[in-house]
């Protein structure tokens, strides 16, 4: 937000000096006789000098007091600020009238020089006196006025900047760093000010990609403003927020600033997604509901219907297909419409827009017949929407009901028959101090009590509840909420074995008292279940574990055979046939050549073997540690792939620990290899980095990419192989990417002072 101080100084300047020419004028002219007519009086170089003096003072005093280094003020600020300003310069300018009656009335020349005294001048003082309040006032106002613009413009800049929603930040255009962040800006990030201010971003590590922040970086140089760019950042608590960024560099307190905003569109995002997925969903409702859903548009002003939709509900109940009928008016696909009456329910709520129910009725047009219920409403389109149902089943049924009268009875004796024959355990009893009124049959078996022993008793009394304080916390949730859902509880039986329930509950009034329908789930067995499918997983990840580890020491071995053994023979070989080439006699070129060809052969055979080796488990990994490793899987990668890799590695760290060297090297191995098989990639950039704690892995590529789904497809071996080598550190890995926009594999394994040396 530009201060401009520079009129505001040069009108008060002007000011002073214009006093100061006043001043000689006044001397040299002098004004007193030529205004009034008045006796002429000598010019008073010496007083002249001395009220130059004095203005020159005052005026520097209040420009330079009033015009230093300018900063973001407060609203409250300001008003301080204004109000001292009038004070002071009203306060400069009465006292160079003072200084003038007094310069007539003691003679400063006279007193402190012991010059020629002169006569008192009533009308130059008067004048002098008149002229600095009609000048001092005209400066004072448009001093004032200007202030207020200033002031205003920089309130207004203030209330814009801290209470606007949308994230906002100040950033010095030098060194990036922060200057200040407004609530909005807090709350996205989660930083408070205090902890972000005097600090810049990539210090707090905000942004998620460095890839992004340089494209904006440039972007704002370039054309000094950026507007509404998608990038990701990172909250105080690391989780990635998608923002659409804007900025601009503005002059704030007479320096080059970036003002920056920030909207937080995650949710959006995510809502966006949400709408596809739920627009899906709906269409799906739509087509597999079990109720007949038809949609209409009208057409000759209203007295004819076209049939725009139908679901397969409504091709079932009305005996036709959807591409027969896509296009027709409904009174030509049904013609007993306008008898049955639905033709004048389109209408009616088509006119008034208001929903309506259709009684159910009979229909009947010789082709199909039966019962429908209807129900009518009009779409913000303007279409109108019927849900129906076939009630010819219903209303048979309700007349077999009707002829026997045993409706209610029915429904009695089906909730009897459901509560005992039930397989969860069913309970009725008061919700004051929980006696028990009715249980059903499974549960007298399942806690192996008679209905005797439990009828009139509460579970308390019986030792059912082993820990009676979460059954108050259910009772007091029950009290307030009128019902709890999947609350899990142990019960004890009769023979004090202890069982997992899971529990939901009801509040209803039974006779005037309140009690509670309790319905609760034996899931003892599935807990049990649940606890060995999750020793069967940790028993998978050892078995998987103990496979990797048994993996590495054979390929070590098979390496170090392959190397040792196989090579020593093949060299020996080698040897052998050069020397064998050196006996054959002069002039024998056909079995020269021979031997030529085979030892190339050999050298061949050398090569693939020490590829193999190295394949199978680099030496160097052994004897001159993961950094070595790195570098030379790298270089091959490059030779290989014919692809650029781009290796940066932290100085001075060396890992001891030589399986955490192994897993890193995997991880790299096999991430170097998805790029040589998917990526398509025409650069590689990796970088091993030792954070506070834990070492970070990064490899990103320019390739084609890769999806969610890929990433999760559970036949990607080589992911799975990749998270499980990380899960046993403790560690995580994260795999990112988008189609056309590279792949990204960042991987964090914590690590103890046990796992490297550091070295200078």
């Amino acid at each position: 937000m530009p201060i401009a101080t520079d009129r505001l100084r040069m009108l008060l300047i002007n000011t002073f000096i214009f006093l100061i020419a006043f001043v000689w004028a006044d001397e040299l002219i002098d004004m007193p006789r030529v205004t009034s007519g008045g006796q002429p009086t000598p010019i008073n170089w010496v007083e002249a000098l001395i009220e130059t003096v004095v203005i020159a003072a005052v005026g520097f005093l209040t420009v330079t007091r009033f015009f230093s280094k300018q900063e973001a003020k407060s609203p409250r600020g300001l008003a301080r600020e204004e109000r001292y300003t009038w004070i002071t310069v009203s306060c400069s300018f009465l006292g160079l009238c003072c200084m003038v009656w007094l310069n007539e009335i003691i003679d400063v020349p006279y007193l402190l020089l012991q010059g020629e005294k002169t006569p008192l001048n009533w009308s130059e003082a008067a004048v002098e006196t008149f002229l600095i309040i009609i000048v001092g006032g005209i400066a004072l106002s448009i001093l004032m006025r200007k202030i207020r613009e200033r002031d205003k413009a920089q309130n207004l800049f203030f209330k814009s900047f801290y209470f606007n929603p949308v994230g906002a930040a100040i950033t010095s255009l030098n060194n990036n760093t922060i200057i200040h962040v407004n609530e909005a800006f807090s709350a996205t990030t989660g930083y408070r000010p205090q902890q972000i201010v005097g600090k810049s971003m990539e210090e707090l590590n905000m942004w998620a990609f460095q890839e992004e922040r340089n494209e904006v970086i440039t972007a704002l140089h370039k054309e000094g403003s950026v507007r509404n760019v998608e990038v990701s950042i990172r909250d105080i608590e690391g989780n990635y927020k998608t923002v659409l960024y804007s900025a601009d560099i503005i002059d704030y307190v007479g320096e080059q600033h970036v003002l920056s905003a920030a909207i937080d569109i995650t949710d959006r995002k995510r809502t966006q997604d949400l709408l596809i997925k739920t627009e899906t969903k709906y269409r799906d409702m739509f087509m597999h509901s079990i109720q007949g859903i038809a949609v209409y548009s009208e057409t000759e002003d209203g007295d004819d219907f076209v049939i725009m939709d139908i679901n397969k509900a409504g091709e079932r109940i009305d005996r036709i297909k959807k591409a027969d009928v896509m296009g027709k008016t409904v009174s030509e696909i049904f013609p007993g419409i306008r008898e049955f009456g639905l033709l004048d329910g389109l209408k009616r709520v088509w006119k008034s827009g208001e929903a309506e129910h259709l009684p159910t009725s009979y229909y009947n047009d010789g082709r199909i017949e039966g019962w429908r219920d209807n129900y009518l409403y009009k779409l913000a389109s303007g279409e109108i929407v019927a849900l129906y149902s076939d009630e010819t089943a219903r209303k048979n049924a309700e007349k077999e009901l009707s002829k026997r009268q045993r409706e209610l009875l029915i429904s009695e004796e089906k909730f009897s028959k459901a509560f005992h024959a039930s397989s969860d355990l069913i309970t009725i009893s008061t919700l004051k101090n929980g006696v028990f009124i009715d249980v059903n049959d499974m549960f007298l078996k399942t806690l192996s009590y008679s209905l005797k022993e439990v009828i009139g008793h509460s579970a308390i009394d019986l030792g059912m509840w082993g820990n009676r304080e979460k059954r108050d916390l259910m009772t007091d949730i029950v009290l307030k909420q009128g019902k709890i859902r999947n609350y899990e509880v142990n019960l004890h039986t009769k023979d004090g074995n202890e069982r997992t329930m899971l529990v939901s509950a009801d509040r209803f009034v039974f006779q005037g008292e309140d009690c509670m329908l309790m319905i609760s789930r034996d899931i003892t067995d599935r807990k049990r279940m649940e606890e060995q499918i999750r020793l069967s997983e940790k028993q998978l990840r050892d078995l998987y574990k103990n496979l990797q580890e048994t993996r590495e020491t054979e390929r070590t071995r098979i390496s170090r055979e392959i190397h040792d053994d196989l090579g020593q023979e093949l060299t020996v070989l080698k040897l052998e046939m050069q020397q064998l080439a050196h006996t054959l006699p002069e002039g024998d070129d056909v079995f020269k050549k021979k031997t030529a060809v085979i030892i190339d052969h050999i050298d061949l055979a050398i090569d693939s073997m020490r590829r193999i080796s190295m394949d199978l488990r680099p030496a160097l990994l052994d004897q001159l540690g993961l950094i070595a490793a790195i570098e030379w899987q790298a270089e091959d990668f490059q030779k290989r792939a014919g692809v650029p890799c781009l290796l940066t590695i932290d100085p001075g760290i060396t890992i001891i620990n030589t399986k955490l060297s192994t897993t890193l090297f995997r991880i790299f191995q096999e991430t170097l290899t998805n790029i040589t098989r998917y990526a398509s990639a025409s650069k590689v950039n990796a970088a091993l980095r030792k954070l506070p704690d834990a070492l970070e892995l990064t490899v990103s590529d320019d390739g084609k990419g890769i999806t969610e789904a890929e990433i999760e497809n559970p036949k990607s071996f080589g992911i799975i192989g990749m998270k499980e080598r990380v899960s046993d550190w403790g560690g995580t890995i994260e795999i990112s990417g988008k189609r056309g926009r590279g792949t990204t594999v960042r991987v964090s394994i914590p690590f103890s002072a046990n796992d490297i040396r550091e070295t200078d």
